[in-house]
């Protein structure tokens, strides 16, 4: 689960439709929009899904399996900001900050 700090970064790039690169906890990373949040029941798990817009397809990707985000999209709220990890909502100017 990610702090209520970290999640008001998920709904701003949601609610602006920011282009934005996730970067998951496996360094994998993923781009699109982000579109909003849904709660989707796993073997009677409900979890928390980031839903990313490409085109012709959206991506679901779990909450918390995130470990930052990257606005492509040009914003006055964040850049670059953690979600997972020590330091996790500080939002930085750029990715200058070490991985854990």
């Amino acid at each position: 689960m990610i702090s209520r700090e970290a999640y008001r970064f998920v709904e701003l790039s949601c609610q602006h439709y920011y282009e934005i690169e996730i970067l998951l906890q496996n360094g994998e990373e993923i781009s699109g929009f982000a579109n909003k949040v849904e709660l989707i029941d796993i073997k009677g798990e409900p979890r928390e899904f980031l839903v990313l817009r490409q085109p012709g397809i959206s991506i679901d990707i779990a909450l918390d399996e995130v470990y930052a985000i990257t606005a492509i999209t040009e914003n006055p709220h964040f850049n670059y900001v953690k979600i997972a990890g020590r330091n996790a909502a500080v939002p930085y100017k750029a990715k200058n900050c070490a991985k854990k």
